[in-house]
């Protein structure tokens, strides 16, 4: 199984005749809230490498022969350094974030905007030098006021996206709004499944169908009625397995519209946090925060998840492995019918221990 990568910096590829002291090479992939991220860590024992400068560009691309398309970053070199030790040899580690944060995405600001769509105020709100992209109905949703109240564009971002139901994400010089668990990548454009077998492309795993936290059976959201003149609660309408208590959010909406989409976006939320756990395969270009996995390993770990994180890494030794967070089991998934006493099982004509009672 091949694997192959290429590496620019500033626009220039490392040159093969020393890309044999590229160490590893890393591509983080995150749903929302976090931007893309890259390390590379290169061997600089014999200080071959000019010291990489801050801001300055890191391309990576990452494949394997055997499947098609590639894993690409493109992004902005953040705090370069230098690692090592006393006999222990001296590495040069080149991290990098697909988001600059220095075109304005961290400054407070005071804004505001009436009656208009999500897109506009998204759009009115942005950094100069910032697009935008939305995806679906989200720009359509409508509000008599919009505020930008003395915090960041990403704050502002983050919090709204909550409200709405969405998700986030900062690439390069766009802001991306996409509906969360909608399947779909920063871009708006849907992903494929990824699919993992034993035996097969899986490598390791460590996977439950269910974290076996609490849950709640109800999420709901306060707003204040200024007809009644008095705060209510609107219940989210969307019910899940659990113990009667319900989850209400720690910020009060504007009215009874907002706070709807305030309780269905706790549900959404909590829908992703149930169950799954990690599992490395080999490396696999469609591996993207928001895809689905379908997983076969045995009965009651296998079916369909939702891809959280996803790290790509390259190594000499290794090759191309992608490492994927799972979360969100599907529908089905974990069934196994078989008594777990090992009634009718396997377990009925394993010998006892010896010393056991009988």
């Amino acid at each position: 199984m091949a694997s192959h990568a290429i590496v620019k910096i500033g626009g220039k590829p490392i040159p093969s005749e020393i890309f044999s002291q590229v160490l590893s090479i890393k591509v983080k992939d995150a749903p929302g809230r976090k931007s893309d991220t890259a390390e590379l860590v290169l061997n600089d024992q014999d200080d071959q490498f000019a010291f990489p400068r801050r801001g300055e560009s890191l391309e990576v691309t990452l494949w394997r022969d055997e499947v098609p398309g590639a894993v690409t970053f493109e992004g902005v070199i953040d705090n370069p350094r230098s690692r090592g030790s006393r006999g222990g040899g001296q590495d040069l580690i080149v991290p990098a974030k697909a988001a600059d944060m220095r075109g304005g995405l961290k400054v407070r600001k005071e804004k505001h905007l009436d009656d208009a769509t999500f897109e506009k105020a998204a759009r009115a709100f942005a950094p100069d030098g910032f697009s935008i992209a939305i995806d679906g109905d989200l720009g359509q949703i409508r509000r008599d006021y919009w505020y930008l109240g003395r915090e960041s564009y990403l704050h502002w971002a983050q919090r709204t996206a909550d409200e709405l139901g969405a998700t986030f994400k900062v690439v390069g010089k766009t802001a991306v709004f996409v509906p969360m668990n909608a399947g779909k990548s920063a871009s708006g454009k849907p992903l494929q499944i990824v699919k993992a077998t034993r035996p097969g492309n899986i490598v390791n795993w460590d996977l439950g169908p269910d974290d076996g936290r609490h849950e709640y059976e109800e999420f709901d959201a306060t707003y204040y009625d200024p007809a009644d003149a008095k705060w209510k609660m609107q219940d989210g309408r969307v019910r899940v397995m659990g113990q009667g208590t319900a989850s209400t959010s720690r910020f009060s909406a504007p009215d009874q519209e907002t706070a709807q989409r305030f309780a269905e976006g706790l549900k959404r939320k909590r829908d992703r946090e149930k169950g799954g756990g990690t599992l490395t395969i080999d490396g696999d270009p469609a591996a993207q925060a928001e895809a689905l996995c379908e997983v076969s390993i045995r009965a009651g770990i296998s079916g369909t998840y939702l891809i959280g994180n996803v790290e790509h890494q390259w190594t000499r030794g290794q090759g191309f492995l992608s490492q994927l967070e799972l979360k969100r089991p599907g529908k089905g998934t974990g069934k196994d019918d078989r008594d777990p006493s090992g009634g009718g099982g396997v377990l009925d004509d394993a010998p006892a221990p010896s010393g056991a009672p009988s």
